[in-house]
């Protein structure tokens, strides 16, 4: 087990990784200070990972296999993949980033708030995110989706106990379109910042955000 109260810095132009050398699951990594990442290599964390201090994602990607327990995100992180885990929770604080611009797959089983600014959309292809019953998505912030290629969240297990709720901003920026493949409802404004005719009312499952 891991534990920074500290400065953590994760630097320079190559790959560093935490490997599961064992495969065992009794490891973890603890943020409670500030984890910088300056250079522009990958940082890959094989085992999991839990914050509630600040990610100062300056350069590169930073790849989390397992996100676990509570974490609250201070700072900026892009994410290049990972999974959030059954029981766990992600907040954005008010001065969080999480910018999902990775065209690929991320999974989500557990709660994820935000306060602060979400970013999706991809230049290079689709953005999936595959939701697991009973995840939660609540928006209080800002909620970007954005580029000109598709973005969705895909109802991964068939299952029903899901839902997205908008009480802050949605915005759509670009032609690609954006599908929600679970419940939304939404009582916030929805400002679509380039596609004027784009749809912000509440839409049941299997809905888009773009007409």
């Amino acid at each position: 087990t891991i534990y920074n109260n500290g400065l953590w810095i994760c630097q320079s132009g190559n790959a560093r990784q935490f490997i599961n050398a064992d495969n065992l699951p009794n490891k973890s990594f603890f943020n409670t200070g500030t984890f910088r990442q300056t250079g522009s290599g990958p940082t890959t964390l094989n085992w999991p990972f839990t914050t509630s201090g600040t990610m100062d994602q300056q350069d590169g990607p930073l790849n989390v296999q397992t996100w676990t327990g509570p974490n609250t995100i201070h700072g900026s992180l892009k994410s290049l993949n990972g999974m959030f885990a059954a029981g766990s929770t992600l907040t954005i604080a008010t001065d969080g980033n999480l910018i999902l611009t990775n065209a690929g797959t991320y999974y989500l089983y557990g709660i994820l708030t935000n306060n602060g600014t979400v970013v999706v959309g991809s230049d290079s292809g689709t953005v999936n995110i595959y939701v697991y019953d009973p995840v939660r998505v609540y928006n209080y912030g800002t909620w970007m989706f954005q580029s000109e290629n598709n973005r969705q969240f895909v109802n991964a297990d068939g299952l029903t106990n899901k839902w997205f709720l908008n009480a802050g901003t949605l915005q759509q920026i670009g032609n690609g379109t954006t599908t929600l493949n679970l419940p939304f409802t939404t009582t916030g404004p929805c400002s679509p910042m380039v596609r004027a005719s784009a749809s912000c009312s509440s839409r049941p499952a299997s809905s888009s955000a773009a007409t």
